[in-house]
């Protein structure tokens, strides 16, 4: 990373994903799977609840409340569909730009 942009966060943060190459995929898994600590408030695990949505949110290239919607709602079918029919879904879906 050149040296000058160390100090911009989103630069750096993109900087930091691309070497982790995390997929929409697991930050929804990350998501689904969070469970707040015994030791931490309610505050502090919604907030860790919304990074992780708005992370996943963000990968997924959702720009409107629609989009959100049609995204909540194909995840959701995708969870019911049978293994080689989501295995379908799935490489149809990463060859698209947006997914």
């Amino acid at each position: 990373m050149d040296p000058s942009r160390c100090s911009d966060y989103g630069a750096v943060r993109d900087v930091i994903l691309k070497e982790h190459k995390l997929s929409p995929r697991t930050y929804l898994e990350f998501f689904n799977s969070l469970s707040r600590g015994p030791d931490e408030t309610y505050v502090m695990y919604s907030a860790r609840l919304r990074s992780f949505m708005s992370m996943y949110v963000a990968s997924r290239k959702v720009d409107s409340f629609d989009s959100l919607m049609s995204l909540l709602v194909a995840d959701r079918i995708k969870s019911t569909l049978s293994e080689s029919c989501l295995r379908h879904v799935l490489s149809v879906e990463a060859t698209t730009e947006t997914g």
